[in-house]
C-alpha cells in the first residue's frame, strides 16, 4: 500500500511560523524565569533592611537583546555589588586589623555615631548621602569629649585637648562578655553615663541572603514555564 500526503499552503511559510512559535517560547521561558530571579533576590535585599542601592544593584540582561529567532535565548541575572552580596549570603567573621570593631548601640547612633560623610577613597560621598561607619575618635572630636580607659578614668587623668574637659568617653571590660569594651559617654562632669557603642575584636555577620536558594528555584520556574510552552 502506498500513502502519499499533500500539504496544502508554503511550506517554507509554515515552517518559518513553526520555528518562530518555539523561538518565542523558548524567549519567553528565560524573560519569565530570569525576571522571578531577579525579583526574588531584590526582595530578599529588600526583607533584610540592606537599602535600595544594594537592591538595585542586582541587574538582568536577556540575550539576544533583539527579538531576532533563535533558538539558544540566554539571560544573566548578576550584581553590580558581587562582595557585598557575597558578605551577606556567607554571613563571614570580620576582625579588625587592629584594636577594635566598634558597634553603635541604639544611644549611639542616635546621636550619629555610625554614619560618615566621607567616602572609602577620601572625599565626600556620592549624592550627600552618608555611608556606615562607626569611629569613637571623630565621635568624640565633635562632641568635644576625651577618650579615656576605665584606669585612666578612675585616675582622674585629663588631656590636654578637650573642647568640652566634663565630657569623656570611659572604655570599660564588659562585664559578661571577655574581651569586649563597652563605651560610655559622660556627656558632662556628674551626669549620668550613656552607652554609646561596644568595641568587639571581631564579630559573625549573620546570613541574610539565599543566592543560591534563589538560582534553584529559577531553575524550577524556567523548567515549568518550559513545559508549559
Amino acid at each position: 500500500m502506498r500513502v502519499v500526503a499533500a500539504v496544502s499552503g508554503n511550506m517554507q511559510a509554515i515552517l518559518d511560523s513553526a520555528a518562530d512559535d518555539i523561538s518565542d517560547a523558548l524567549r519567553a521561558g528565560i524573560e519569565t524565569a530570569s525576571a522571578s530571579l531577579l525579583d526574588e533576590l531584590r526582595g530578599q535585599v529588600r526583607a533584610a533592611g540592606l537599602g535600595t542601592g544594594l537592591e538595585k544593584a542586582w541587574r538582568r540582561e536577556v540575550y539576544p537583546r533583539s527579538r531576532r529567532r533563535t533558538f539558544h535565548p540566554a539571560a544573566l541575572v548578576f550584581s553590580q555589588a558581587p562582595f557585598l552580596h557575597d558578605i551577606f549570603d556567607t554571613g563571614p567573621t570580620i576582625t579588625a586589623r587592629r584594636g577594635f570593631l566598634v558597634v553603635p548601640t541604639r544611644q549611639g547612633e542616635a546621636m550619629g555615631l555610625g554614619k560618615a560623610s566621607s567616602s572609602r577613597k577620601g572625599g565626600a560621598v556620592p549624592g550627600g548621602r552618608t555611608r556606615r561607619y562607626a569611629d569613637l575618635e571623630p565621635f568624640a572630636e565633635r562632641l568635644g569629649a576625651r577618650i579615656v580607659s576605665a584606669t585612666e578614668a578612675q585616675r582622674g587623668r585629663r588631656p590636654s585637648r578637650a573642647s568640652n574637659p566634663g565630657a569623656r568617653i570611659v572604655l570599660m571590660p564588659a562585664r559578661k562578655s571577655p574581651g569586649r569594651l563597652v563605651a560610655l559617654l559622660y556627656a558632662r562632669a556628674g551626669a549620668k553615663p550613656v552607652p554609646v557603642a561596644v568595641l568587639v575584636p571581631q564579630v559573625k555577620l549573620r546570613k541574610r541572603l539565599d543566592i543560591a536558594g534563589a538560582e534553584a528555584r529559577a531553575e524550577v520556574a524556567l523548567t515549568a514555564a518550559l513545559g508549559s510552552a
